[in-house]
């Protein structure tokens, strides 16, 4: 009886699970609270009506900093480029600052440009005070209006001096700018001579009377102009193109001839934001030819210098004007993504000189209870602007936990602006929806649902054909050498978790072979994939070669992907294939599995984590969750975790599993169910761990190889002896006449025949 019960007692203890594998599960498991930090409705305002005030650097503390190092240095080059993504508000809060400083600064000059009466194809460029460019504009038209009326009144029979003083009482209100009242002098004395050639019968001079027209060399062409008590100019062009930026001059076309004159030349941005601050798009100005040559061609030579408009080369004879440049003094801040700004430093090497400043916006901030309330503010000065309904504490408190989940941790919060104005706009109006007065976390739920579900035609499309079997995934059971990989679909905005298939063959090759990445020799694997296959093999090389010689090649592929695949996050599902095909030792399919590694088997943190998570969920719960199923990620990602909440739920029920590793071992561990790499007390790996059982495999491949060997060294030699003998026989043969050399030539004949 003792000796069945024994067997029984056996038997039972192999369907047990191994006490390593227990133990590896219990310490790698990561409990439900660890799946998503939650924001306490409770330590937030009631509504965003009693937010606190908005710190407009909230978060940017760093660019800031640079911005007014930038903003306070008067001297060339101390331009700046805001770097960082685009979305995260770079402009709003720059043009804030701007504000903020140039409402309590003094208005720069006005300037304007006149007739040179010296060299009319020089228009003159005069600097006023803020608010006397119009003052100048009109004292002169005023000017003429009265000179003619003077000469109709006279019927045209008027001495020139007549006129000294209304030339005379137009200095007085310039008196003190040489510049203006030198063209005044000038101004006067053409008009003088004007007046001259009307009383002497001139009739082109006497029509500009008859007609009441002004003669374009009496314009005051203001380029800009200044509210006295209005700070300096904070200007955004959104269209930078060469002639938006410089100002250009107008022309006409009059018998076949192109003509211009001073009224004709147009401001620029540089013109409206000269004195102050100019604000541009790096990508927007780059793409407009010549826009760059000549910003900073400018910013190089403080100078602005309208550019004339290229004209049909017919009408080449016309008249050009070429406007004495304007003095630039201005602050110019781009704004442009990190990899941009170096792109320009490598390309353009004047570059750094005339941006000597670079701003760094972050896209996060640590997730601590006074930036909790930052952010609050900052929804509530959004929701103010936009005059949409206030939010509770618990909306407040989802959109916070969003922020996380969109920064992929649960100790920061994202900065960027775009999504989180989209939430709120779409929170609102379900409340609105529901004839709500205010907005709470169901509706905030709703909105983030609904811009889920309007990005997520690719993800359905792939649900469709895992639901018709076209996509094949199992979740249940076991395979020797396939392993379900958790990988992220990015699509424009789209991104989304999507298991995958992935498979290892081995083949022998006593010669050494190598481990071939379909992937990369089809061109549809990235460089960081190829980096990542490199690496784990080149660990495999060294775990293994000290013991025994290599003697496989591999192959491994993503099964059913046509698409470009890149990023290292699939080496220790690699890894964890092709040891399962080596071993010949099947891997746990309910269990999916992501990771980066090393060199040394350590396995690395990888991105888009949580929607890897989800994605095998919801493959799960499509093919029905048995309470074994779940996903082995690094431990280095727990903290990434913001899951959603019905999976939360399903690992409180345990009907899905998390665990986090730190090495392939514990992973292997965890999808193959046996110790990893146990040695005995002679270093050898045990026969019934996972590594003892490849080396028992390659060196029963050479083992095999050597038997096939023998076998042909036994033919080899058994052929050889029979050539042998045959050689002996011939000779043999050929020996046996030389028996009857002696006998006469009548006694050989007779034999022969």
């Amino acid at each position: 009886m003792t000796p069945i019960a024994s067997s029984a007692k056996s038997k039972q203890d192999d369907s047990l699970p191994h006490p390593i594998y227990t133990a590896v599960s219990q310490q790698c498991q990561i409990c439900a609270e660890q799946l998503k930090r939650y924001s306490h409705a409770d330590s937030l305002p009631i509504d965003t009506r009693q937010a606190p005030n908005l710190d407009i650097g909230f978060g940017q503390q760093r660019a800031l900093k640079a911005l007014r190092t930038a903003l306070d240095i008067d001297a060339s080059g101390y331009h700046v480029f805001a770097a960082g993504e685009n979305g995260l508000g770079k402009r709003t809060i720059i043009s804030r600052l701007l504000h903020q400083i140039a409402d309590h600064a003094s208005a720069p000059n006005d300037w304007v440009y006149v007739h040179n009466f010296s060299d009319p194809r020089t228009p003159l460029a005069l600097a006023l005070p803020a608010g006397q460019a119009a003052q100048l504009q009109q004292k002169v038209g005023e000017l003429w209006t009265q000179v003619k009326e003077t000469i109709q009144a006279s019927q045209y029979d008027i001495a020139p001096c007549t006129l000294r003083p209304l030339f005379d009482s137009i200095h007085q209100p310039f008196s003190s700018l040489p510049d203006v009242t030198a063209y005044l002098d000038a101004l006067c004395a053409d008009m003088a001579e004007h007046t001259e050639q009307i009383v002497h019968g001139n009739e082109e001079a006497a029509v500009s009377i008859q007609l009441a027209t002004t003669p374009s060399q009496y314009t005051v062409n203001i380029m800009v102009s200044h509210d006295p008590n209005g700070g300096t100019p904070v200007i955004f062009e959104s269209l930078p193109t060469h002639l938006n930026l410089l100002g250009h001059i107008d022309q006409t076309i009059q018998s076949g001839t192109v003509t211009t004159d001073v009224s004709m030349i147009r401001a620029g941005a540089l013109h409206r934001a000269n004195g102050g601050y100019l604000v541009l798009e790096a990508s927007h100005l780059l793409e407009q030819p010549y826009a760059w040559q000549s910003l900073k061609q400018a910013l190089q030579t403080h100078t602005i210098k309208p550019s004339t408009l290229a004209s049909n080369t017919a009408f080449a004879s016309g008249l050009s004007s070429e406007p004495v440049p304007i003095a630039l003094s201005i602050k110019v801040i781009l704004l442009g993504e990190a990899d941009l700004y170096y792109e320009l430093l490598e390309l353009e090497p004047e570059f750094d000189a005339v941006f000597k400043v670079r701003a760094d916006f972050h896209d996060d901030v640590p997730r601590t209870h006074e930036h909790e309330l930052a952010l609050v503010a900052k929804m509530a000065d959004i929701i103010d602007d936009a005059k949409l309904l206030p939010f509770d504490n618990s909306a407040q408190a989802a959109l916070l936990e969003h922020l996380s989940l969109q920064s992929e941790n649960q100790d920061r919060l994202s900065l960027h602006s775009d999504r989180l104005i989209k939430l709120l706009h779409e929170s609102s109006r379900h409340a609105r929806l529901k004839n709500k007065d205010i907005v709470n976390n169901t509706h905030v739920t709703q909105a983030i649902s609904d811009m889920d579900e309007r990005s997520g035609y690719l993800r359905d499309l792939y649900w469709n054909e895992l639901k018709t079997g076209q996509q094949l995934l199992n979740t249940q059971g076991k395979a020797v050498g396939q392993v379900n990989a958790l990988t992220v679909v990015s699509y424009a905005d789209s991104e989304f978790g999507m298991p995958a298939r992935l498979t290892a063959v081995i083949q022998p090759n006593i010669g050494g072979g190598e481990v071939l990445d379909i992937e990369r020799d089809v061109d549809l694997g990235g460089s960081l994939h190829a980096k990542g296959m490199l690496i784990m093999t080149s660990y495999l090389r060294a775990l293994f070669s000290q013991h025994h010689a290599l003697n496989f090649s591999a192959s491994l592929a993503f099964e059913q992907s046509y698409a470009h695949i890149d990023g290292d996050s699939a080496t220790v599902s690699e890894g964890c294939a092709l040891l399962s095909a080596l071993a010949n030792t099947p891997i746990n399919q309910a269990l999916a599995i992501t990771g980066s590694m090393n060199q040394l088997g350590e396995v690395q943190a990888v991105g888009g984590i949580n929607a890897k998570i989800a994605g095998f969920y919801d493959a799960c719960c499509e093919q029905g969750l048995t309470g074994q199923q779940g996903v082995v990620i690094p431990m280095a990602n727990v903290k990434q975790l913001m899951l959603r909440d019905d999976i939360i739920a399903a690992v409180k029920a345990g009907q899905f599993r998390i665990y986090g590793v730190h090495t392939l071992s514990q992973a292997l561990t965890l999808m193959t169910g046996l110790p990893i790499d146990t040695k005995n007390k002679k270093g050898r790996y045990r026969k019934d761990t996972l590594f003892g059982k490849v080396l028992r495999r390659l060196m029963l491949w050479d083992e095999n190889q050597n038997a096939e060997d023998n076998d042909d060294d036994k033919q080899a030699k058994k052929k050889a002896k029979k050539k042998r003998k045959k050689k002996r026989r011939k000779k043999d043969n050929q020996r046996q006449p030389d028996a009857n050399d002696n006998k006469d030539e009548t006694t050989k004949e007779t034999e022969y025949l």
